[in-house]
C-alpha cells in the first residue's frame, strides 16, 4: 500500500483527474483523518442556474470559485480542492491563484490516474452500467498528455503524486 504524507500545520491539497476516476472517495478519505474545507469544482458548477447564457454561468462559476478558494487559503488552516481540470493551462492557473491569494507554503498535488479498466468501472457504478467510454477514453488522453507529462514539483513548493489505484493507497496525516 502507497502511504501519501498530509503536511502538519497549514496545507492545501488539489485532487485532480478525469471525471469518475476516485476524487471525492480520496478527498473524503482524507477529510476522516483531518478536518479540514473541502471545495469541490463540481459542486459548484452544479450551483450554477441553467437558466442563464453560457456567458453568465461561466461568469459565476469563476467568480463563486475563486473566492471559495480566496476565503480558504485566507481563512482556513487545511483545505482540499478537486478538480476534474484535465488541462496544464487549468490546474497551472489554479495553482498561480493559490500563489496569489497568499498561500506560500507547500501544495499537494494529488494526479488520480487509474488503469483503463478499473476506471470504467468506476464510471459503471458512478454513473450507469454503459459508460460514454468515448468522452472516458478523450479525456484520458487529454489528461495524459497535459497533466501527467508535467513535472509540478519543478516549479517549487508542490509535492505531486500520481495514483494508480485509489484502493490502494493511504494518508499519513501525522507528517
Amino acid at each position: 500500500m502507497e502511504v501519501i504524507k498530509i503536511p502538519k500545520g497549514k496545507a492545501i491539497i488539489i485532487i485532480c483527474g478525469p471525471t469518475s476516476c476516485g476524487k471525492s472517495s480520496i478527498a473524503y478519505n482524507i477529510l476522516k483523518k483531518r478536518n479540514g474545507e473541502y471545495i469541490s469544482y463540481e459542486k459548484i458548477r452544479k450551483s450554477i442556474p441553467r437558466k442563464m447564457s453560457k456567458e453568465k454561468q461561466i461568469l459565476m462559476f469563476t467568480k463563486i470559485f475563486s473566492t471559495t478558494i480566496e476565503k480558504a487559503v485566507m481563512n482556513k488552516e487545511f483545505v482540499i480542492i478537486e478538480t476534474p481540470f484535465i488541462e496544464d493551462g487549468q490546474l497551472s492557473g489554479l495553482i498561480v491563484s493559490l500563489r496569489i491569494y497568499g498561500y506560500r507554503d507547500k501544495i499537494t498535488l494529488l494526479k488520480i490516474f487509474l488503469p483503463e479498466e478499473m476506471h470504467i468501472d468506476f464510471l459503471k457504478k458512478k454513473h450507469n452500467p454503459k459508460p460514454n467510454k468515448k468522452v472516458m477514453m478523450r479525456e484520458r488522453n487529454v489528461f495524459e498528455k497535459e497533466i501527467l507529462a508535467k513535472d509540478y514539483s519543478k516549479n517549487g513548493g508542490v509535492n505531486e503524486f500520481t495514483i494508480s489505484d485509489v484502493n490502494n493507497v493511504d494518508f499519513d496525516c501525522e507528517a
